[in-house]
């Protein structure tokens, strides 16, 4: 890869994180009208917006590696859905530092999961992105 591929990565993980988080507003609101319409949204939140990132994370970051492994033929799709996903968990890891457990919310299983999903779909997208259909003899 390229020095500009990885600088493409680290913006492709920040915008990422960002339509992660901004997803999860509606599927927030959406469930607390719903389901808990008595609840405040700040504890609705806390519970649902983790599922959503979960949910929709892996989705998102399938259609990146997807793309961004589409537009460049010479480039190589592996190592740029790997590039961003590395940035990715750096941009995570900076993220929650400000909190007080913050940095043992990166140590659960939960994120671990949710991480292997956002890589396996990630690498899978690079993967799907590559093949292209038999040519008819």
């Amino acid at each position: 890869m390229k020095p500009i591929d990885y600088l493409k990565a680290a913006g492709t993980a920040l915008l990422l994180l960002i339509l992660n988080v901004a997803i999860s507003f509606p599927v927030v609101g959406v469930w607390r009208a719903l389901f808990e319409p008595q609840t405040p949204p700040q504890e609705v939140a806390l519970r649902i917006a983790p599922w959503s990132s979960h949910l929709v994370g892996p989705v998102l970051f399938f259609a990146a590696a997807w793309l961004l492994a589409r537009r460049r033929s010479e480039r190589n799709g592996l190592a740029m859905a790997g590039a961003v996903c590395a940035f990715y968990v750096l941009l995570e890891a900076a993220s929650v530092t400000g909190y007080p457990d913050g940095p043992a919310m990166l140590l659960t299983l939960t994120f671990a999961l949710a991480m292997a999903a956002k890589v396996a779909a990630a690498l899978l997208g690079a993967v799907l992105a590559r093949r292209r259909p038999a040519q008819a003899v």
